[in-house]
């Protein structure tokens, strides 16, 4: 078994592309979405980039699959690795810096793209 590096190329067709602007640098995301209104995004950040401080209407499930994310939630520092999980509760404001070679996956109770 070959681990991966990168998303499969499935995931990452640029029908689900997410555009965020200049919002978290270059930083790519995938949509997918629930049957239920909730969304899935796949993020893969080659060169790092930095998020702002924001909420959502609904809960974010997030996890880290490879590099690092330092942010902050609600006032609270963290910095999370590879298999580091995170709930955000709705409302939270939250924001963080992802290094170089940042992948994840972020899962929203309600639609944010």
């Amino acid at each position: 078994m070959q681990k991966l590096t990168g998303f499969p190329e499935f995931l990452t067709s640029s029908h689900n592309l997410v555009c965020v602007g200049d919002r978290a640098g270059n930083i790519s995301g995938y949509l997918y979405e629930a049957a239920d209104g909730g969304q899935a995004v796949f993020w893969d950040c080659p060169e790092g980039g930095t998020m702002e401080v924001h909420t959502h209407e609904g809960d974010e499930y997030f996890i880290v699959l490879q590099g690092q994310y330092s942010g902050v939630i609600d006032g609270r520092e963290i910095m999370l690795g590879p298999g580091d999980e995170l709930l955000i509760p709705a409302g939270t404001p939250h924001n963080g810096t992802m290094s170089a070679g940042f992948r994840a996956v972020d899962v929203w109770a309600k639609p944010r793209f």
